[in-house]
């Protein structure tokens, strides 16, 4: 009808607005806390209770009771955590008063004078700046510039499989290599094409079938991928890779005890197999398994030492485990640093960045989250309100896909440079060229990241800030960009970078989302029971969590628990998590365990 696809907004989103309309007190977790549901948590009349633990991701939740001006609800014990939950919820006639104000208190506070942030985060740039300026006067150093695998492939091929071009009932190798190559050159929709031409004629192969799995998935199909690859895993038994891309995909839907299954198959088949281990150490994560998620990491890594994209989805899982100090911890982001930070460091060139103080700097922001993503809500408030005046800002966007939130990233910078398929090499390049002076990372170690580029010290000063919560691991990083509440004094040594602590204003500011809707009355008043709860990813529900929360009902014995995030889509992932409960002798007809997809 000539209506073009930019202009169609076609899916669902359940928000978890509703389920926090149902809840009269949040739980935060630890010792990694909860991120964007804890703001989301105080805009909907929440009050939560946190519990201080190791910087930076143990202390988020203090970090944001700070800015509130609400510091009587943060804990540093667990038996504290249990009393404050308890006296929140004795008095149900406060509570609602608390619930029908905290908005607007919230309003109001530091959290969400975006004006004020940007200004404190520019002042710091230029102090940042001033200081590499101080740190480099007398230096005259000279520089100059040093000069996929494809998922889809099977296993080797044989003469046999050579000669099956003859064979009617099969692809020839040429054919499958001319497959191949669309997912090489990531023409993924005439990979698609010629992948469905190959199933019309040979459907009982799954070759076709797993490459049209391949090219559907980045496309953003998962059903359709998802489907194309349990056809595929079907046809091929004994293909370990059919079997690993299946697992993939069922993970991505959150079925998480199919996707175990498929994976343990593709390592009973090739147990050498590092993709199939890393595969199922996410599973593990997603399913909160940490101790089996960690072992099949550091077997992946033992097979590829080098395979820094498996090294990322280590620490991203250890800073979850609750069993482990922050030093323990930390040990490992200085291996990260050895494999894959000191290699670069005989590459480091000096800067030429014109030296002049006051002037306006130009700051790159590298992400691939320049989207509809929960990092949306921290990132345009400070974006959008930068003084052009001051900074010069150019946005090095890593996206396979654009959306309505993109345009709205493009239109609050001045120079807006896709990266998607830049070597991190060829990206520290430009960067360079580009002047940059205050180099940002937006990523961490969360999917998507440049590292690679920070690694090389493409600009004299660069930092990271927000999207992962914790330290890079790389020294080439000069700042982390927080506050006290996150990084107390004393925490330095947790660091690779120095942290750079923000005066007088918490480490980030929200702003809310659409359509969130008005503050509900306290569910309590209706109910006549206090319903706790939290909207966390599982991977930070452990078992010290569900102790502290089994003491809480214990305490509160009218009380009931919502817990609701994509981690529980599994229902033997509820089932395990019910398990926990039910053994520490809490009835599971108390306990609401479930998932409502977030809008991001």
């Amino acid at each position: 009808h000539g209506i073009d696809k930019s202009r169609l907004h076609i899916g669902y989103n359940s928000p978890p607005w509703d389920v926090l309309r149902g809840i009269d007190i949040g739980l935060d977790c630890f010792p990694h806390n909860s991120g964007t549901t804890l703001f989301e948590t105080l805009y909907m009349g929440l009050p939560y209770v946190t519990l201080a633990g190791r910087p930076s991701v143990g202390r988020i939740g203090s970090a944001i009771l700070h800015g509130l001006g609400r510091e009587q609800w943060i804990a540093s014990s667990e038996q504290e955590y249990v009393d404050k939950v308890v006296e929140l919820a004795s008095d149900t006639a406060a509570l609602a008063q608390l619930r029908a104000g905290l908005r607007q208190q919230m309003q109001g506070s530091k959290l969400m004078d975006e004006a004020g942030f940007a200004g404190k985060v520019e002042q710091a740039y230029a102090q940042m700046f001033q200081r590499w300026v101080a740190t480099t006067a007398h230096s005259n150093a000279v520089a100059t510039m040093p000069t996929a695998r494809l998922p889809i492939n099977g296993r080797r091929k044989t003469k046999a499989d050579r000669n099956t071009r003859e064979d009617k009932q099969s692809p020839g190798i040429d054919d499958m290599r001319v497959l191949a190559s669309f997912f090489e050159t990531r023409d993924f929709v005439a990979g698609e094409l010629a992948a469905r031409a190959m199933i019309r004629k040979f459907p009982d192969h799954g070759f076709g079938w797993k490459a049209l799995g391949a090219m559907l998935h980045p496309q953003g199909r998962s059903e359709d991928a998802l489907a194309a690859k349990e056809q595929a895993a079907r046809l091929m038994p004994d293909d370990s890779e059919a079997a690993c891309n299946l697992g993939q995909s069922l993970q991505d839907a959150g079925q998480f005890a199919r996707a175990e299954v498929a994976l343990k198959r593709a390592l009973l088949v090739r147990p050498d197999y590092a993709e199939a281990h890393n595969n199922l150490a996410i599973t593990y994560q997603k399913m909160g398994r940490i101790a089996e998620a960690e072992s099949n990491f550091l077997a992946a890594l033992e097979l590829r030492p080098d395979h820094k994209w498996v090294f990322d989805n280590f620490l991203f899982t250890l800073n979850y485990d609750s069993d482990k100090s922050g030093e323990e911890i930390y040990t490992w982001y200085q291996e990260y640093e050895r494999r894959f930070g000191e290699v670069h460091r005989a590459d480091w060139v000096g800067h030429s960045n014109d030296r002049t103080l006051g002037r306006r700097l130009k700051v790159g922001y590298v992400s691939p989250d320049f989207r509809s993503h929960s990092c949306t809500y921290f990132m345009e408030p400070l974006l959008s309100h930068h003084d052009h005046c001051k900074v010069d800002v150019y946005a090095y966007a890593d996206l396979t896909q654009e959306d309505a939130v993109t345009a709205r990233y493009k239109g609050y910078v001045e120079h807006w440079i896709p990266t998607r398929g830049m070597s991190d090499a060829a990206l520290a390049q430009r960067i360079r060229a580009d002047g940059i002076d205050i180099l940002v990372d937006l990523a961490g170690h969360t999917s998507g990241n440049r590292l690679g580029v920070f690694a090389r010290k493409p600009a004299p000063v660069s930092l990271s800030w927000m999207g992962y919560g914790y330290t890079t691991g790389l020294r080439a990083i000069d700042y982390y960009l927080t506050d006290e509440a996150s990084a107390p004094q004393g925490s330095e040594h947790l660091f690779s970078e120095e942290p750079w602590r923000l005066k007088d204003t918490p480490y980030a500011v929200y702003r809310p989302g659409p359509g969130m809707g008005e503050v509900n009355p306290l569910p309590a008043l209706e109910r006549g029971y206090i319903t706790l709860g939290t909207l966390t990813r599982g991977v930070r529900v452990n078992h010290r969590t569900i102790k502290v929360w089994s003491d809480i009902l214990k305490r509160l014995p009218t009380a009931h628990i919502v817990i609701d995030s994509a981690s529980f889509k599994d229902p033997t992932v509820q089932q395990a998590a019910i398990d926990k409960f039910e053994a520490h002798g809490i009835d599971k007809s108390r306990l609401h365990i479930g998932y409502n997809s977030p809008p991001w």
